[in-house]
């Protein structure tokens, strides 16, 4: 029983339990964070056109006309049709 000692060895350094190494976690959080931030503040606002809306009115039966679907276009020069 002379060499018992060495076996005993190696088989306490292969039962090395895992573990997740937070360090390189937290770093892939804050790239993804950064990204998340620096992606939402290069979106260009988006611009609207002011539109009245109707108001309800109770008891009230739509025409005829307002039932038919509203096409809008906008071309890249800002032209509605």
């Amino acid at each position: 029983m002379a060499g018992g000692g060495k076996t005993q060895k190696l088989t306490e350094e292969h039962e090395k339990k895992a573990r997740i190494e937070i360090i390189p976690l937290i770093d892939v959080l804050f790239f993804l964070l950064a990204t998340f931030v620096l992606f939402t503040l290069s979106l260009n606002r988006i611009q609207s056109i002011p539109i009245n809306l109707p108001q309800a009115v109770p008891n009230a039966k739509p025409a005829d006309d307002e039932d038919k679907p509203v096409t809008l276009q906008v071309s890249d020069n800002g032209n509605y049709y």
